[in-house]
């Protein structure tokens, strides 16, 4: 699954986001989630095969409203690439480059934004473009 998306394995009821890499983070808690990813956050998440969830590493929880890496989030009519607590604008070229399905699109919740350091414009790379 693209980083940024919210997965889980039928034989166990925790959701994760998947980061970069195929590192997978458990959302600790249904507030947190609802936080970042909305009130319909539990209809956003993909049921991975258990024969794929070995493709998977488990990273740090999430314990805090703070969005995984490889997130994208829509603020207002601005699209932001999460990677390492800074948010990156990405152009909208770039954004139709990545063709994202509307299940990896974040719409801010909270002004969460703030939360992160701005590191300027947005760089394509393949890793983001293709990155399973």
């Amino acid at each position: 699954m693209r980083p940024g998306s919210l997965v889980k394995i039928q034989t166990d009821p925790k959701v994760y986001a998947v980061e970069p890499g195929g590192s997978l983070r458990w959302i600790t808690t249904e507030a947190i989630a609802q936080d970042l990813y909305g009130n319909d956050w539990n209809q956003k998440i993909v049921d991975v095969a258990d024969t794929f969830w070995g493709n998977y590493t488990v990273g740090d929880s999430v314990e805090a409203a703070v969005h995984p890496d490889g997130t994208v989030i829509v603020n207002a009519i601005t699209p932001w690439y999460i990677k390492n607590g800074t948010k990156f604008e990405v152009s909208e070229a770039d954004y139709t480059d990545m063709q994202l399905s509307p299940l990896w699109i974040f719409t801010n919740q909270i002004d969460e934004l703030g939360l992160y350091i701005d590191g300027g414009d947005f760089e394509m790379t393949d890793g983001v473009r293709y990155p399973y």
